[in-house]
Parts: structure tokens; sequence; C-alpha cells
């Protein structure tokens, strides 16, 4: 009897030794009110201090695909990647663009601040869709020419650059 009593006495205190240090481990990964405020913060101290972080790849093909850098002063590149031969290139000319879509619209465009807010290269990339930043028109880029031209929305046009 004395044996069993010893032994119920152990798995207790092996018990309470175990709840005591889960215990302890969760109070000591617990953040105080400072640290929370600290981590709070963190977006506004890094805002506009990191650039280009995530690569949003749109998929022409198994081989290439075609992506926007988005940089700092608001700055914009769209790149052509050719994924089996490892280049990556510009999608289009961003100054020719830029220079058609100032006439176009009318307002002088930087090619470095296009302001392409929704994009569709379709199913080769040949012909690349586009909706500007407070521009309702669908306008589309032939990659080939490298001619912008205005384009009615039609049924056909892919929902994600319909106009709002």
């Amino acid at each position: 009897m004395h044996t069993m009593m010893c032994w119920k006495i152990r798995v207790l205190a092996l018990a309470a030794a175990l709840c005591a240090s889960v215990l302890a481990s969760t109070a000591m990964g617990q953040g105080s009110k400072a640290d929370y405020a600290r981590s709070a913060g963190l977006g506004e101290i890094f805002r506009g201090k990191v650039s280009n972080t995530t690569v949003r790849p749109e998929w022409l093909d198994q081989d290439r695909f075609w992506y926007r850098t988005n940089l700092a002063e608001g700055k914009r590149a769209f790149w052509l990647v050719d994924a089996a031969k490892g280049e990556r290139t510009a999608l289009f000319d961003h100054a020719k663009v830029a220079e058609q879509l100032s006439t176009l619209i009318g307002t002088p465009i930087a090619a470095d601040h296009l302001p392409i807010e929704r994009l569709d290269a379709g199913e080769d990339g040949k012909i690349l869709l586009m909706l500007l930043r407070d521009d309702g028109r669908l306008w589309a880029l032939d990659r080939t020419s490298g001619v912008v031209t205005e384009r009615p929305a039609t049924e056909g046009t892919p929902f994600h650059l319909a106009a709002y």
C-alpha cells in the first residue's frame, strides 16, 4: 500500500509540474500592453521605406507571366517574364504608352507613373486591356504595334475591367 501511495504522489507531482510549466510558458509568451502598442506602430514606421516586396504573377501560358512593380514615390513598372528562358523584359514600352495616353486623354502622364489600375493580357498577351485611374474608359494596347486605342466595353470584356 505504501508503494501505491508513493506512486500516486509521484504522478500528482509530475502532473503539477507539467501544469506549472505550461502556465509559465504561456504567461511568458504573452506580450505586454506596451509590446502591442509598439507593434501597432510598425506599419507607420516602415510605410514608404519598403517597396516592391511582392510579385503577383498573371500567367499568360505555362512559361510566361507579367507582373507590376510598385516602387517608391508612386512609380510603377510592368514586366514580362519568360520563366523557361530566365528573361525579364518590359511588358510594353512605358514611354510610348505614356505619350499616347497623354494625347488621347489630354492630361500629361509620366512613363513611370502610368495610372493603370486594372490590366488584362487576355489569352496570348498580344492585346492588353487597361482601365486607368479616374478614367472610366477601356483602353487596348496592341503589344505588336505599340498602338493604344479606346475600346468600347462589350459583353466579352473581362468582369474585372468593367468600370464601376
